[in-house]
């Protein structure tokens, strides 16, 4: 604890967006006097600014807490630490929803702290009357022109989810899905404002959290669960290799798994807690682990991102 306190910062680099990075440093900052930087941004570009520093040796990056294709990535290419077997918060892991370290192999060196279902379809309640239900209502002729997309071609959500969608509709399905042109959109914002603002009507494949801010802030927007399935995603943390706050960041990633971490992290989310013991009273029924979805598996590795960006530039052509 002294250590940290003496390192006195802590860099980190998510993809959590803006209101749960001002929890965290607002949250963990107030426990610890440890102040929080944050660099955030599109995967690509996440991605480069750490190979540069490992390749360089000039370390900023003390944690990386990404989704888990980019988790798998960052281990796969050596980048963080020994194993993070002694953390304090994960003595029991019964309190959790599922094990912090089994899942995807990742030999400890990697914890999970976050799984919560995303709905495949945000709507404007505005401009959808008709009840959406299932993929295939997204052909109907009606909506051609009308969907944004997180861009699958890329690392990133949208890579993601087309994989476990991958799994539910056949080629077919996605064939006549891109002749419904959908506007395929690589800021996350911009695709949930698309829908807020209603310049689209329907958001396909997008950031759940970030939707759940515009909820709140009274937008006319709708989660939808589809009867396929829904895919359950993982967010997970490292402490990076050579990183400069090595004491600061352990404290991190451990606290982001503590009753008051969880709290700060899932609030700001609009997101169930990866903790049993906490009432996730702020989640509305759609994003509650309890919502009458079908649960898609969870955790998406580097590689089936790689399959499914290949399989998304093949439909929809080159990014």
């Amino acid at each position: 604890m002294e250590a940290a306190k003496a390192e006195g910062t802590v860099n980190v680099y998510t993809g959590f967006g803006a209101p749960t990075e001002k929890a965290i440093k607002e949250d963990f900052t107030a426990t610890y006097g440890i102040a929080v930087e944050t660099v955030a941004g599109k995967p690509a570009s996440i991605w480069a600014k750490i190979e540069e520093e490992q390749i360089t040796g000039v370390y900023i990056a003390d944690v990386w807490a990404r989704g888990a294709g980019e988790i798998t990535r960052f281990l796969a290419a050596g980048y963080a630490q020994p194993p993070l077997i002694a953390l304090p918060s994960l003595k029991d892991v019964s309190v959790f929803r599922m094990d912090p370290y089994d899942q995807l192999g990742t030999e400890g060196k990697a914890v999970w702290f976050h799984s919560c279902p995303n709905a495949t379809v945000l709507i404007n309640t505005n401009l959808v009357k008709e009840e959406i239900t299932s993929y295939y209502d997204l052909l109907d002729p009606k909506w051609k022109g009308q969907i944004i997309m997180t861009d699958p071609r890329i690392h990133g959500p949208g890579s993601s989810e087309l994989f476990v969608g991958m799994k539910v509709v056949d080629e077919d399905f996605w064939k006549e899905f891109a002749r419904q042109d959908p506007l395929l959109e690589r800021s996350h914002q911009r695709v949930i404002d698309a829908v807020v603002l209603g310049e689209k009507p329907i958001a396909f494949y997008y950031s759940n959290s970030r939707a759940f801010g515009a909820l709140e802030a009274g937008a006319p927007v709708k989660f939808v669960h589809l009867k396929e399935g829904s895919h359950m995603p993982n967010m997970g943390a490292c402490v990076v290799k050579n990183a400069p706050h090595p004491n600061a960041a352990t404290l991190l990633v451990n606290w982001m798994l503590t009753v008051e971490g969880q709290l700060s992290i899932c609030k700001s989310r609009g997101e169930v807690s990866f903790r049993k013991d906490i009432t996730s009273d702020w989640v509305i029924p759609e994003r509650s682990w309890d919502a009458p979805y079908k649960a898609l598996p969870g955790p998406v590795t580097a590689a089936d991102s790689e399959g499914a960006i290949a399989f998304a530039k093949r439909i929809f052509g080159e990014a």
